[in-house]
């Protein structure tokens, strides 16, 4: 289980990258503090603040393996799930999404990436296309989200 202050951190973390992003939208660029760019993706941005987030509630997922798998890991076990898994969602539509853009990424001329990139590339892709928070709430009704992480 990680220590409750990585995980206050990691939600501080991102209620800051939301806060920069909403003043960026109202304000306008000329008074923004950055670029849409760095805003998702620079040092404080959305994707690393989510990349925290997500990181911050992984769990070994057994007790022979080192460390705690990568986000990406996760992500992928969700992408094999419902992409096999051929049942009658309720968002299809976000599923189609996210199946085509993990697809995307794990051809073998995105492996030079790696596992991170790739994971920052679909949430970029995610924020692009207006579904990563339905993506968000799938991977959360997911069977790889309770063998990933702690129910708390």
């Amino acid at each position: 289980m990680p220590p409750v202050d990585s995980a206050i951190k990691a939600q501080e973390l991102l209620a800051t990258a939301i806060n920069s992003l909403v003043r960026h939208q109202y304000r306008g660029s000329h008074e923004s503090e950055g670029t849409p760019i760095s805003l998702l993706c620079g040092a404080q941005g959305l994707v690393p603040a989510l990349q925290r987030l997500l990181s911050a509630g992984l769990r070994p997922i057994s007790r022979f393996t080192r460390g705690t798998p990568l986000v990406w890991e996760f992500v992928h076990k969700v992408y094999l799930e419902v992409s096999v898994v051929n049942t009658c969602h309720p968002d299809q539509s976000a599923i189609q999404s996210f199946v085509k853009c993990v697809q995307l990424l794990e051809k073998p001329s995105s492996n030079s990436v790696g596992m991170n990139g790739k994971l920052q590339t679909l949430m970029c892709l995610g924020v692009k296309e207006k579904v990563l928070h339905r993506w968000f709430y799938m991977m959360s009704q997911s069977l790889a989200a309770t063998k990933y992480y702690d129910a708390t």
